[in-house]
């Protein structure tokens, strides 16, 4: 699998933490190249118009860019963003679905994306608990799910023209890039899955990040924990001072007690009449 991650040039210490993660954990078959990422000055010197601010343009073209890279070579590429990492059974579960299931229909496959809502996450929690006990991966058809993020994902050869293509027919930005993929997906116009449980998760880069985080700093603290813990290769010691972080600064005493209450109902004691 061809892969290529995106990265700012004075970006240097993401960019040794993913390429020592990549060399680490990538399986036979995996390479991973350099993209050099857009910058706010190329957008503002190329005029791009729209309302998003400079670097949300320079994100959305840099992923267009990223995509492009695999038009003619007739093989899905992997898109990565300089903050993700693989967990040891990553490539190898990749590949495995990918062989297992030759007949799907598919335009991209996120290795994880960001659940917002409270219901889904529900959901969510509930499945990976049943998926634990068989040990098993499964694909989330993303057609009907509200979701965003677009930090590591794989784009069929069949799609990678069409999103270039209606990227071309955009003409200004005016949202996001992820928000115009989940959107396609909605449609229909683009057939997306999801890896689950999550396939990738974060460096300790992802809280710095130059395009997501703002006035929903809070909001993204909840969301990326939430993503971790429904990672496969997730690590439940050290994910707990993140999530006692976000408690005590975020939470109060009535939401902790529903809170508590809320996970016993979720907890393997718990029985309904």
């Amino acid at each position: 699998m061809r892969s290529v991650y995106i990265n700012l040039a004075s970006e240097t210490a993401r960019r040794a933490d993913l390429e020592a993660n990549f060399l680490t954990h990538a399986g036979p078959g995996w390479s991973l190249a350099r993209l050099g990422a857009v910058t706010p000055d190329d957008v503002r010197a190329a005029g791009i118009g729209g309302i998003l601010r400079p670097t949300e343009k320079a994100c959305f073209l840099s992923h267009r860019n990223a995509v492009a890279t695999g038009l003619g070579s007739g093989e899905p590429v992997a898109v990565f963003e300089d903050d993700i990492v693989l967990g040891p059974t990553t490539t190898a579960l990749v590949d495995q679905v990918l062989a297992g299931n030759p007949d799907l229909d598919w335009d991209i496959l996120y290795l994880e994306v960001c659940i917002s809502r409270m219901e889904t996450m529900v959901e969510l929690f509930r499945l990976r608990r049943h998926l634990d006990g068989q040990g098993g991966v499964t694909l989330i058809n993303l057609a009907g799910v509200e979701y965003a993020g677009a930090t590591a994902y794989l784009v069929h050869p069949k799609a990678q023209a069409k999103i270039i293509e209606i990227i071309a027919g955009l003409g200004e930005l005016n949202a996001p890039y992820d928000v115009v993929l989940r959107d396609l997906v909605r449609q229909g116009v683009l057939k997306g899955y999801a890896f689950f449980p999550f396939l990738s998760g974060f460096s300790d880069h992802v809280l710095t990040s130059q395009v997501q985080l703002g006035e929903t700093h809070g909001a993204d603290r909840v969301w990326i924990a939430f993503r971790q813990l429904m990672q496969l290769d997730r690590d439940l010691g050290r994910l707990r001072p993140t999530v006692e972080a976000i408690r005590r600064d975020l939470s109060d005493d009535e939401a902790e007690l529903f809170g508590a209450l809320l996970g016993a109902m979720l907890g393997p004691g718990f029985q309904t009449k």
